[in-house]
Order: C-alpha cells, then sequence, then structure tokens
C-alpha cells in the first residue's frame, strides 16, 4: 500500500474565487496532495461590518474540523468602513485565537492595497504585523508586494478610472506565488506528521 501526504488548508476572508484552485493546482505541482476549503463572505445586511465578520468566523470556526494550515484575508467591508484600529486589532485577534485552537499553522495576510487611495489600507498593514510577530505567525504581506509593481495600479483596473478592491484575475497569481512559497516552507516541517495510510479496498 502506498502513503499520501495530505495537507488540509482553509482559506477566509475577503479574495478571488479562483484563489482556491489556482493554489492547489501549484502545490499539486510540487508534489502536495491538498484539500482546501473556504470560509465565505458574511451576510452583512445592516449590521456593522466588524461586527458581523467577527460573528461569522469565530462560528464556522468553533464547530469546524481540525486542519493543518488557516489562511486569513482581512475583509475588505470593515476596512472601508474605516473601522477604528483598535477595534479591528482586537476582532482579528479574536478571530485568529479561534483559529488556533483548531490549526497547527496560522497565515495572517495584510490587506490589498487597493487604489487610488492605499495609504488607507495601511494602517491595518501594520496592525496585521503587529499580530502576526505577537502571535509568531507567519505573515503574506500583499500590500508591498502588489505596491512595488511599477504598473500596480492596472492589477485593480476595472474601467478607466475605477478600481476593484481585489487584483484582477489576471494578476491574481501574483500573491497566490507567494502564499505557496510559505506553505510549501511549513509543508517541509510538518510532512512527517501528515501521512495518511491508504485505504486498501
Amino acid at each position: 500500500p502506498t502513503q499520501t501526504k495530505l495537507l488540509n488548508i482553509c482559506l477566509a476572508g475577503s479574495y478571488l474565487e479562483e484563489t482556491v484552485t489556482m493554489l492547489q493546482n501549484i502545490l499539486e505541482d510540487a508534489g502536495i496532495t491538498s484539500v482546501i476549503s473556504a470560509i465565505g463572505q458574511p451576510i452583512y445586511g445592516n449590521n456593522h461590518r466588524l461586527f458581523s465578520e467577527y460573528i461569522h468566523m469565530t462560528k464556522i470556526l468553533n464547530t469546524s474540523t481540525s486542519g493543518e494550515i488557516f489562511i486569513f484575508f482581512p475583509y475588505v467591508e470593515s476596512i472601508r468602513q474605516k473601522t477604528p484600529i483598535d477595534e479591528w486589532e482586537n476582532v482579528v485577534e479574536a478571530i485568529i485565537s479561534a483559529a488556533e485552537k483548531k490549526f497547527s499553522y496560522i497565515i495572517i495576510a495584510s490587506p490589498f492595497p487597493a487604489p487610488p487611495f492605499p495609504e488607507i489600507y495601511e494602517p491595518y498593514k501594520k496592525a496585521a504585523e503587529k499580530i502576526v510577530i505577537n502571535r509568531n505567525l507567519e505573515l503574506l504581506d500583499i500590500y508591498t508586494l502588489y505596491l512595488s509593481h511599477p504598473d500596480w495600479k492596472k492589477m485593480f483596473t476595472y474601467q478607466q478610472g475605477i478600481y476593484k478592491n481585489l487584483p484582477t484575475e489576471d494578476e491574481n497569481h501574483l500573491f497566490i506565488k507567494e502564499l505557496a512559497k510559505i506553505i510549501m516552507r511549513l509543508w517541509k516541517s510538518t510532512a512527517n506528521n501528515l501521512i495518511i495510510p491508504y485505504d486498501e479496498k
């Protein structure tokens, strides 16, 4: 009987739907078999954005099964609402605390630097970095990654003068490659613990 190394990953927050498939394909090409689940968007209604995100995330995490890697992309809605940094940081801390009970490793992404005013997102980037340092987690610095590209605004362009909060599908691969590098590094340190016996029938 053969043995398969299976990596259980959970994605949460604001990201393009294609992220799951693209990430899974990159990992598969690297010889890593993964099962990637996704926590969808909250139903906001008339509720406060940050509160809705907190309830949505903690409810699902508290009832979810365990896994190896949890990846959190900050929700766009609460940032666009210009939530006070200390409130935002407290909620993200609570979400991560819930995730740490179920996952071995946590990766936090910084917000995307959506144009035309990426500086709006910078304080939340710094707050994410603070959480990563305090909790000894992994950081996926999407903010710096996209801003360092000379044509970064074009990556978020929907129409002339109209921008999206997330990169276009064609530019989605940029951060996914960096994310895959982090996962592969973590996988090497945990591979021996992820061996699942082949179910012979």
